[in-house]
């Protein structure tokens, strides 16, 4: 939809109608390619009821909420989140910082702090409710079945103790596996993910950023789990090894048949290496779709916003254009769709419904 008419514009096809365009007091945002814009978050392809999708997805989340308990009150990072992950797929969830894409990924794996907790909501897991399993039930689900590449490599890996010493640590407590095939176990793993075998004797500290990051996704493919979850992980790397480690994650995708939800508020990061994407703002998802689709023909503001925020090298000539404002206080969210405040297109529904 361009804001081409002085008054009006018309939508052919089955969605014939006029809108109301509104004059913004800014530069606008808009859809690269031919999208058409809707003031409401939408989902592509035909929609699965959430019994059908957690029998086909190897994850199904529905309207999950999670609360953080504070001295200013309650808030809801996450608040009626339904998602779905297929087996061997790549969803790619992208937000700005604080949206809650973090703790939406802690809360799959239940390791949440100490102030927050799930209010609402299931996580399936082929069939079984996250959510509901006591604390025994879901460790067995952690490393074995869901596994976590944490934000900083640096932060997840200790600092005094040889690279070595930690994957036994993984293998031996939690795996089962005795000192000789764990350290055979360890060379392979280093071998999956491109990092020198011989770096099993280094301390983290004697290792680049890019050797610390595929240190920490060969430790959570340690006991081939079927699900990973990736948070940046490819943050504050330089552009030439974030290529090569969501190269190497791709591969591992089709070598290991691995699902694996990438976190991150780099869209192009998204655009590199996912199937599919979430776009999340303020605790809600506002878009879900294949990756190609939602890039060519983008539905909420939201999604044009952080695509005309990133240059683009196709297009070095165009104009990037900054979401303006700030996300909204969880504590007291706005009305109607959150976007609004920020929003160049919002009228009067988009703040009331």
């Amino acid at each position: 939809m361009g804001v081409h008419a002085e008054r009006r514009v018309h939508l052919p096809g089955p969605l014939h109608r006029g809108v109301q365009l509104v004059r913004p007091a800014r530069d606008l945002h808009h859809a690269r390619g031919h999208g058409r814009l809707l003031h409401q978050p939408r989902v592509r392809g035909t929609a699965l009821s959430p019994a059908a999708a957690a029998v086909v997805a190897l994850l199904a989340i529905e309207d999950l909420r999670v609360e953080y308990r504070t001295a200013r009150g309650s808030s809801y990072a996450v608040d009626g989140v339904t998602l779905d992950v297929a087996r061997g797929e790549i969803l790619g969830l992208v937000g700005e910082s604080g949206c809650g894409k973090t703790t939406l990924g802690r809360a799959i794996i239940r390791v949440l702090p100490r102030n927050a907790r799930i209010a609402g909501g299931r996580i399936a897991f082929d069939g079984a409710d996250l959510a509901a399993l006591s604390e025994p039930e879901m460790a067995r689900y952690r490393w074995r079945e869901i596994a976590m590449v944490p934000q900083a490599a640096m932060d997840s890996l200790d600092p005094v103790y040889r690279l070595g010493d930690q994957f036994n640590e993984v293998l031996m407590i939690t795996g089962g596996l005795t000192r000789a095939a764990a350290r055979e176990q360890a060379v392979a793993l280093c071998d999956l993910v491109g990092l020198d075998r011989r770096r099993l004797a280094a301390f983290p500290h004697e290792l680049s950023g890019g050797m610390r990051q595929r240190a920490a996704i060969a430790m959570a493919l340690a006991l081939r789990p079927r699900l990973v979850l990736a948070d940046e992980p490819v943050t504050a790397l330089d552009v030439v090894v974030q290529h090569h480690i969501l190269r190497r994650l791709r591969q591992l995708r089709a070598e290991l048949r691995l699902a694996v939800i990438l976190v991150t508020h780099d869209i192009s990061v998204i655009a590199q290496t996912s199937d599919r994407m979430a776009v999340m703002y303020a605790g809600v998802i506002v878009e879900v779709g294949p990756t190609a689709d939602v890039f060519a023909r983008p539905l909420h503001p939201y999604t044009m916003g952080l695509q005309n925020s990133f240059p683009n090298l196709l297009r070095p000539q165009d104009t990037l254009i900054p979401i303006e404002g700030a996300p909204p206080d969880l504590l007291n969210p706005p009305r109607g769709c959150r976007f609004a405040p920020r929003c160049p297109f919002a009228v009067d529904r988009c703040r009331a419904d």
